[in-house]
């Protein structure tokens, strides 16, 4: 399971593992960004590289050396490439790490292997740390013959969430049945019809609001099938708050909603996934 949420990882909270402890069976590899520093010996203060900054990271007025504002910097480089003097040189900052942990425990059946990138406090660029996790993806594929690789993805249709759909066979669209549910989900699928990609979709606590049907307005008009639908249910909270996964939850009564709901939405993106395993995609 990767978890590629940066600036809110929590997996392994859900996963019942909320510390993730440095042993054996962890690796936790630091990542960096590219920062430009500006030799002021080297500089002719020409602007060059402040006219090139699409991010407008870096501030120049005429007769003065050029100032970087470090948390607008994407890392692109383009500066160092184009300014004459070769008066910017390369440096980086730490920005956050990705942690692999192996083997953590998951339900009576067996384990999974969990990997997860975290934004350092005060970071603006997630980028890096998303690359990083596919980058470490690809290694761990090819080390180790897993049955199914699950991508936990941050909210929105932004170019993480890109990154992401592009890399992954098919998606299940977790939304909900309000104004900024609906909004979402349709990002999202204008998104995925783009890179021509399936999409599932999963109302979660759909008694929270009388918005059902504008949602499966989406659904129907995008052609994305419903997998199943979630109760609003306090049984889940609780379980989310003491970092117990759901179906594993003692109080959970026999013949619950919510839990039958789950089940069935699991079965179904097995078989979804198995689908796509036997056509080798």
């Amino acid at each position: 399971m990767i978890d590629s949420d940066v600036e809110n990882p929590n997996s392994n909270i859900i996963l019942g593992a909320p510390k993730i402890e440095d042993d054996g069976n962890t690796i936790k590899k630091q990542v960096f960004q590219y920062i430009p520093r500006i030799d002021e010996e080297l500089c002719t203060k020409c602007g060059k590289c402040s006219a090139v900054c699409r991010m407008h990271a870096i501030f120049h007025v005429k007769t003065n050396y050029p100032i970087l504002m470090e948390n607008l910097c994407s890392g692109c480089k383009l500066c160092e490439r184009v300014c004459p003097e070769a008066a910017i040189k390369s440096n980086s900052k730490m920005i956050g790490e990705t942690i692999y942990k192996e083997k953590i425990k998951s339900g009576n059946n067996g384990s999974l292997d969990l990997l997860l990138g975290v934004l350092k406090i005060g970071q603006v660029r997630a980028a890096n740390v998303v690359e990083e996790l596919f980058e470490l993806t690809e290694e761990l594929v090819e080390k180790n013959n897993y049955d199914y690789i699950v991508l936990d993805q941050p909210p929105g249709a932004h170019c993480d969430v890109e990154f992401g759909l592009k890399n992954s066979d098919f998606a299940v669209a977790v939304t909900e049945p309000t104004p900024f549910g609906a909004h979402d989900l349709k990002r999202i699928l204008d998104l995925a019809k783009i890179l021509d990609k399936d999409v599932y979709v999963v109302l979660n606590r759909y008694n929270l609001a009388d918005y059902t049907e504008k949602i499966m307005d989406i659904v129907e008009k995008y052609g994305s099938p419903l997998l199943g639908k979630i109760p609003l249910d306090q049984k889940i909270m609780e379980s989310y708050a003491q970092g117990i996964p759901f179906l594993e939850y003692q109080d959970v009564p026999d013949g619950n909603e919510s839990k039958k709901a789950i089940e069935h939405i699991a079965a179904e993106v097995k078989d979804i996934a198995d689908e796509y395993k036997g056509g080798e995609q």
